[in-house]
């Protein structure tokens, strides 16, 4: 807050904007100082309801470059792939593929960040759920979003 308030414009002290927040949200202050923060609920429908997926780029300097998508609602591994190169959309496309063979179906979601490898593959579920005839929108199918915020394939690289 003390950063948002002189990019628009406003010149109040942090002592202000302290005691503004204790007023205005106590019990928000009381949490953080205690430092327990309720963090989100991840909710996801069921099975092939929504696949993750991101490329693991720590060994990319050695190589090898991991691709993995699990899925939200049992985590089980969808797919967990080594090659030579993570971002040729060519690649991605078929374990998407390959995925959707072995599991007779796409999910109704899928998430991803806004990397080129996840191009085509992202077209690849746009059209698969407009074929399905569902009412979804053709955009909503693949949600693009920041790599931190995909915490299902994040929280399996941690323990890779």
């Amino acid at each position: 807050m003390c950063q948002k308030c002189p990019l628009n414009g406003l010149k109040v002290t942090e002592e202000d904007i302290r005691l503004m927040l204790r007023m205005l949200d106590p019990q928000g202050v009381k949490l953080r100082q205690r430092r327990c923060l309720r963090r989100r609920q991840y909710f996801s429908k069921g099975p092939n309801y929504c696949w993750h997926t991101n490329s693991y780029d720590k060994l990319k300097p050695y190589g090898l470059c991991i691709n993995g998508c699990i899925d939200g609602y049992s985590r089980k591994l969808i797919w967990l792939k080594a090659e030579r190169s993570n971002s040729d959309p060519n690649v991605i496309a078929k374990y998407f593929l390959d995925a959707v063979e072995e599991y007779g179906g796409c999910p109704t979601f899928m998430r991803g960040d806004m990397g080129t490898e996840n191009v085509r593959f992202a077209d690849m579920q746009k059209f698969l759920r407009r074929s399905d005839g569902l009412d979804i929108e053709d955009d909503r199918t693949f949600i693009y979003g920041k790599s931190t915020l995909n915490t299902r394939i994040e929280s399996w690289w941690g323990i890779l």
